[in-house]
């Protein structure tokens, strides 16, 4: 009786250090060693001139704040994430309905909670924020082309990869400090924006 109670508090003790060694070492489920990089954000454009405001993080020998972030990825595993998320936006994949980080993770091949720690630690921009106003940028680009002269802004908003013009007119909005209407009536009153 004494030999199966010393087992079962080995087995606890072990089950308890394994855990806290997690929660103290998240990289150990990561499997990516964690070290010190500076990062300087990239641009990137699609080949069929949507501007794309790419997040990227390409690691540089000194960041101008001298600020670093402890990261868990090469620079290597950057760059690739990086080039992989500039392939993802010239296909225009954002204008998809379903255009989460989850389709995104399945279209990609990159691990969710990679690009999660990406959006989150490395980018600038928070991944919603990213596509949004890439969809805003093709909005934009489609008002600049005319399209909003010839159809509603229901169609321009569906055109542009919104589920819905209340979305629409939320997310230009907070982007653009104006709704898609003023947008398009400033264009057409000869004040040019850039897409």
């Amino acid at each position: 009786m004494p030999l199966i109670h010393y087992t079962n508090l080995i087995a606890s003790l072990v089950f308890l250090t394994l855990n806290v060694c997690l929660f103290l070492f998240p990289q150990i489920l990561y499997g990516l060693p964690a070290y010190q990089v500076s990062y300087r954000p990239l641009t990137s454009t699609a080949p069929s001139g949507t501007s794309t405001r790419f997040p990227g993080a390409e690691p540089v020998e000194s960041d101008p704040k001298g600020e670093e972030l402890a990261q868990f990825f090469s620079a290597e595993y950057l760059k690739n994430i990086t080039t992989v998320l500039a392939e993802w936006v010239s296909q225009q994949r954002f204008l998809e309905s379903e255009s989460t980080m989850a389709q995104l993770s399945l279209q990609t091949g990159i691990p969710q909670h990679h690009l999660s720690y990406y959006f989150n630690n490395i980018s600038p921009h928070k991944f919603t924020d990213w596509r949004n106003q890439l969809k805003v940028d093709r909005a934009k680009q489609l008002m600049q082309q005319g399209f909003a002269d010839k159809s509603t802004l229901d169609a321009l908003a569906l055109e542009a990869g919104f589920n819905s013009r209340a979305t629409f007119f939320r997310v230009f909005k907070k982007m653009e400090g104006m709704t898609p209407a003023e947008f398009n009536r400033l264009r057409r009153q000869g004040n040019h924006f850039t897409a």
